[in-house]
């Protein structure tokens, strides 16, 4: 009886005001970021021609991800060395200067430095995470700690959902410009005004010729003849995002040059980023206080060094070691399944964009709700016979969706079931490394885990490429592979820790 109601008064903690403080702080950083770097490819993809976006993207991509692997050594030592709390805050604060930089490229259309506050962005992340997660032993009781994880992982991928459908939002209020159609409506209204010429004859929206390959947007300074006379002379106007040349030809005729640029209103969607860095920031002031983990840490300029130092220390114990690779697998099948998931919608189904997104959004649902399952039903301990029966389940729908994935209705339930047994199979992992971590070098070795999970991402990617161009391989049959690769790692972790399937079975006899 005493001990129930200590288990109880355990459990209030995760209720208490400076708790709910850390998840809206966390849940408010992952969603800016998301939403930062989404707004950033939209913006990229109607101001930049084609071939400039097939390198721009790819490289705002590595750029948000490299500082993982440059700075989570110096974060793990400032998550030690000082308060958690306190490098949360420090943090938060550089969030609200990175993204008023954000504000300023946007408005100046700069999409060059609007890399390096991309960067700054992930460098800022990259230092908030050993914190964060070195956080939640400190403060959780051992019988806490997995439901607070749970949380944790609920509201980070809330956030990564809400945050790429506030992007979708503000893109469409901001940056992206009207449609064809109704652009080339008013740059012929426009041309009739420079001209002195009226066109009753031919509607402007006839005059889009060559739409099939942009159906959104226009192509850059492409010329649409407009049929009434004019004099052969050059005038120009600017209709808010479209800027409009108007030259009478020899033949009397028209040319209207439609230029595709963002709106003058651009800027007005990274307001949200620099408000919602300001709402982070005051909530990381009510986050429950911590002392240092440990004041006489010493800093190591090589990152490399230290993280090998670290994983040397791991693999001391030899529990923790196979969980920091398993978490690490978590990640590479993520990347993987990221990548692929477009290609699947694209060619198998036969679906839009919009079809990427929901399944994307049910995947991230799913882990965030099995997450969270998988801390109510661990019971106040780290329960290890999780894993194995979320990573066959999560095998299972991954080799399902390869095989059936072709129709909507089975790949949108592939998806969810999957990233639902995922979650059971990521959060015992990430826990125990909370819990089996040294106290005075928690920050430390939460540092490594980021980097080890970050260079797991960028060999996903590259294994992706290998399978869909030198092997040829469809998408279907991608997560076939994938499913196939991660009964492989579930066997290489039994062999590993036999006790796994000792206590999945004692799971599964649990009244």
């Amino acid at each position: 009886m005493a001990a129930a109601a200590h288990s109880t008064t355990d459990l209030r903690i995760l209720k208490s005001i400076g708790f709910r403080a850390f998840l809206a702080t966390q849940f408010l950083g992952a969603f800016n970021d998301n939403l930062f770097k989404l707004l950033l490819v939209c913006f990229a993809m109607n101001l930049l021609s084609r071939e400039q976006q097939n390198n721009y993207i790819p490289l705002a991509t590595a750029l948000f991800t490299l500082p993982y692997i440059l700075f989570s050594s110096y974060a793990g030592f400032l998550a030690d060395r000082f308060s958690k709390r306190a490098v949360m805050i420090a943090t938060k604060a550089a969030e609200i200067a990175i993204m008023g930089c954000g504000y300023y490229f946007f408005r100046v259309h700069a999409t060059t430095p609007l890399l390096l506050v991309l960067f700054a962005m992930g460098a800022q992340s990259a230092f908030f995470g050993p914190a964060k997660y070195g956080f939640l032993p400190e403060v959780l009781p051992a019988n806490a700690l997995s439901r607070g994880n749970g949380a944790v992982q609920l509201f980070t991928f809330l956030a990564i959902i809400l945050g790429g459908a506030a992007a979708g939002r503000l893109a469409t209020m901001y940056i992206e410009p009207p449609p064809p159609a109704a652009m080339v409506e008013q740059a012929a209204t426009a041309g009739e005004k420079l001209t002195g010429s009226t066109a009753t004859s031919t509607p402007a929206s006839a005059l889009v010729t060559d739409t099939a390959t942009a159906p959104n947007v226009l192509p850059q300074d492409r010329k649409y003849a407009h049929p009434p006379s004019a004099p052969a002379s050059t005038a120009s106007t600017d209709l808010g995002a479209i800027p409009v040349s108007v030259t009478g030809t020899s033949a009397g005729t028209t040319e209207l040059s439609v230029t595709t640029a963002p709106p003058a209103t651009v800027h007005l969607a990274a307001i949200y980023c620099v408000g919602i860095a300001v709402i982070g920031f005051i909530a990381s002031l009510l986050i429950m206080p911590t002392p240092p983990g440990h004041r006489g840490a010493a800093f190591t300029w090589n990152p490399l060094s230290t993280h090998w130092q670290t994983i040397r220390a791991m693999r001391k114990d030899h529990l923790l070691i196979l969980c920091l690779f398993g978490n690490a697998f978590f990640w590479f099948i993520g990347v993987l399944f990221q990548s692929n998931l477009p290609l699947l919608v694209k060619n198998d189904i036969g679906a839009s964009d919009q079809t990427v997104g929901l399944l994307l959004a049910a995947v991230a649902l799913g882990i965030g709700i099995g997450s969270s399952a998988a801390g109510f039903l661990s019971r106040g301990k780290i329960e290890y016979g999780l894993v194995l029966p979320g990573g066959f389940f999560m095998a299972l729908f991954a080799i399902s969706l390869g095989l059936f994935g072709r129709w909507l209705a089975p790949a949108i339930l592939c998806v969810s079931l999957m990233g639902f047994c995922s979650g059971f199979f990521q959060l015992p992992l990430v826990t125990a490394i909370q819990k089996r971590s040294p106290a005075d070098r928690r920050g430390q070795f939460m540092g490594a885990v980021n980097a080890v999970d970050c260079l797991a991402m960028l060999l996903a990617a590259a294994f992706h490429w290998l399978l869909i161009k030198p092997l040829g391989l469809s998408a279907s049959a991608v997560f076939v592979v994938l499913g196939l690769l991660t009964l492989g790692v579930l066997l290489l972790m039994i062999k590993k820790a036999p006790a796994l399937i000792w206590r999945a079975k004692q799971l599964s006899l649990r009244p």
